[in-house]
């Protein structure tokens, strides 16, 4: 439970313009990008799909662009904090790629 604890009080730290902030980043560092795929997953969201740069023919999964449609969401942030961390379903549970 301390470490459920301590993220729930970080999420609590978090204010809209941090998540403005974060949208916008052209090349989010790889932590930010991990994170945010991992939250996406938990709240069951699938991958945009963007041409890939070197074969524009194929396409790939953009969990980036994924990760910003969602922070821009009315309640974004409020749906993080309020997330029902005690019923996750299996499916989400076993994914092991983020």
């Amino acid at each position: 439970m301390p470490l459920v604890n301590k993220a729930i009080a970080a999420l609590n730290t978090i204010k809209t313009q941090d998540i403005n902030e974060l949208k916008v980043l052209g090349k989010p560092p790889t932590t930010i990008k991990k994170v945010l795929h991992a939250v996406c997953i938990m709240a069951a969201r699938k991958p945009e799909k963007t041409p890939k740069p070197d074969n524009p023919k194929v396409f790939e999964e953009n969990w980036w662009l994924t990760s910003t449609k969602f922070m821009s969401e009315k309640d974004f942030l409020k749906g993080l904090i309020e997330f029902d961390r005690d019923n996750i379903p299996n499916e989400i549970k076993q994914r092991r790629k983020y």
